[in-house]
């Protein structure tokens, strides 16, 4: 999906529509800002579903393909602050997907010992 095939609409929970998911084919929204800090896989897990925003609680780290997405549109979207963010794909158990912002590199790292951003979606 081009960035010229959504345009930035704030819904009324304060998301952002970002396009398509890859793996629903349904409308996918973000958060339009990090949580702050940097989480470990499981932190991050943990605080995509326990946050609350917007009146909504059904946030969630966006798949490896959601993620690109992210990544994709992220220039309408509005500032991503770190440069790498986790996704909920594992490679596996000990494995987990990530997105650089910087260059849209995706690979896989060792979840346990690493801290990444994180940017919830719904959806």
């Amino acid at each position: 999906m081009s960035h010229a095939s959504i345009e930035p609409r704030v819904r009324p929970d304060g998301s952002l529509l970002a396009g398509v998911s890859p793996e629903t084919g349904k409308a996918l929204y973000v958060m339009p800002h990090d949580l702050p800090g940097t989480y470990s896989w499981d932190q991050a897990k943990k605080a995509a579903k326990d946050i609350a925003f917007g009146g909504r609680t059904d946030w969630r780290l966006p798949t490896k393909g959601e993620l690109e997405q992210l990544y994709r549109v992220r220039d309408i979207l509005g500032p991503f602050n770190w440069d790498f963010y986790w996704s909920s794909t594992e490679n596996t158990p000990d494995f987990a997907w990530y997105q650089s912002f910087r260059n849209g590199f995706q690979s896989y790292v060792n979840a346990p010992y690493v801290d990444l951003a994180v940017r919830c979606v719904r959806g």
